[in-house]
Formats: structure tokens, sequence, C-alpha cells
């Protein structure tokens, strides 16, 4: 399970070389769902917010706020990359990402 556990913010104007070897991406349009794969997540407690793209981010409360994202085989490659927008107004130390 891949838990987000901060504001994460996608944009849904990527070229199309960038979708060649995509797995999951998420765009956070109201919903966790995986626009490329079927990867859907679920948003737990976090909301839909305007800070970044409207509609297109959320803000997470820090305690108990999160988006799973069920574990799968093809999220278990040997090479990979993950690339995410994040705005935190804190210098704690946080988890951004965990698998």
């Amino acid at each position: 399970m891949f838990t987000f556990p901060t504001t994460f913010f996608a944009s849904s104007t990527e070229p199309n070389w960038i979708l060649n070897d995509l797995v999951s991406y998420y765009k956070f349009d109201w919903n966790a769902n995986d626009a490329h794969g079927s990867n859907n997540g679920t948003i737990n407690g976090a909301t839909s917010t305007s800070s970044g793209k409207i509609n297109d981010d959320y803000d997470f409360d820090g305690v108990n706020d999160y988006i799973t994202i069920p574990d799968s085989a093809d999220l278990t490659p040997v090479d990979f990359s993950i690339n995410c927008w994040i705005k935190t107004s804190t210098t704690a130390r946080s988890s951004i990402l965990v698998k």
C-alpha cells in the first residue's frame, strides 16, 4: 500500500511521451483514481482544495489524513521513479510517501 500523507498536486498537461512507460497517473480531480492504469486510490480525510490548481490538489491535516493505493504487481518494478509536487507549511519531519 502506498500512503500519501501530505498535499499532492497533479497536472493534466503532461506531454504524450511521458505516458509511454507510465504505470499510474493521479490527476486528483475530485478523487484518487488512476487516470492511466487501474491502481485507484482511496482518500481518507484529505480535502480537495484550490491552493494550486483548482480541484487538482489535496490538503492534509498532518494528523490522520492520507491517500492509500492498494499494492499490485505493476507497482513493484525493479527500476522506477516517482514524481510529485509538495507544498508544506512546516519544517517538522514527516513521511511523504510510504511503501
